[in-house]
């Protein structure tokens, strides 16, 4: 007789609710690391065009106009990057909300494995006791017969 869980249906859902809140949490870090790499891309873009700025200007090409346009990018741009740091907070905080419910499948399923531990190994226990029983039952039986005989 093979040791059967009989909480084993509630074990495998909790190993399911486990894993789908790690496919959260990957989801939730991938989310925030493509909004700071477009947080990334923008500073670029505003380096970019001070750069651009500054070589006009130092080689003398520098249109007045193009300069302006320049500089309202580099502040609508700076705008952007508010914008999309805000959005970072608040998919930090989802990640974060994510990681505690993960944390909490993760302690469920504990749970209920260590209780699978402690019940098979009351069964071995029990087997155990059961098998040495009967071995005693066994000497026992031997013991009386070679008493009869005698």
């Amino acid at each position: 007789m093979a040791f059967r869980f009989s909480m084993e249906s509630v074990l495998k859902h909790r190993r399911r609710q486990e894993e789908l809140a790690m496919k959260e949490v990957a989801d939730a870090q991938n989310n925030l690391d493509a909004c700071l790499r477009t947080i990334e891309n923008m500073y670029r873009q505003i380096d970019e065009t001070r750069a651009s700025i500054s070589r006009n200007e130092r080689s003398g090409q520098a249109d007045v106009q193009w300069i302006v346009t320049s500089e309202a990018f580099i502040e609508a741009q700076k705008i952007r990057i508010h914008k999309e740091r805000l959005h970072a907070r608040e998919l930090i905080r989802e990640l974060e909300l994510k990681q505690e419910q993960l944390i909490e499948r993760l302690h469920e399923r504990k749970i209920i494995e260590k209780l699978k531990e402690r019940r098979e190994q009351e069964y071995k226990e029990r087997i155990a006791r059961m098998e040495q029983k009967e071995l005693d039952d066994m000497t026992n039986s031997r013991w009386q017969l070679k008493g009869n005989d005698l």
